[in-house]
């Protein structure tokens, strides 16, 4: 697989750095840190609100989920998973020239034992 890293903002159109003839692999790339000051009843949850038109969720090289288009958004807990450093990737294919794979908003969510709803 050819590597070309690029910044891409997410949520948003990747066809400007992909180009519209793009197929292949675009992986989304991100390093975050463990959220401080996290009492023991609390969760660190990971939110993807789309994939399109399909994607596998990495943590620490771990496939942790896959998410399809028509699913639209993906909740999951990541408290146990979580390092000091940490290494997000969302691999999105492209599935038809000219769509290139796109990636919605992506976030954490701290919740206490009463948010744990998805």
């Amino acid at each position: 697989m050819q590597e070309t890293p690029a910044t891409l903002v997410v949520p948003g159109d990747w066809t400007p750095v992909l180009g519209s003839d793009f197929q292949g692999v675009a992986r989304f790339a991100r390093r975050f840190g463990r959220p401080t000051g996290l009492e023991a009843n609390e969760r660190v949850m990971l939110v993807v609100e789309s994939v399109a038109p399909r994607g596998s969720i990495w943590l620490q090289g771990e496939k942790i989920a896959e998410i399809d288009g028509r699913d639209q958004r993906l909740r999951t807990d990541i408290t146990a998973r979580l390092s000091p450093t940490n290494q997000l990737w969302i691999d999105v294919p492209s599935m038809v020239v000219g769509e290139p794979g796109r990636v919605g908003e992506v976030r954490l969510e701290i919740v206490g034992p009463n948010s744990l709803t998805t």
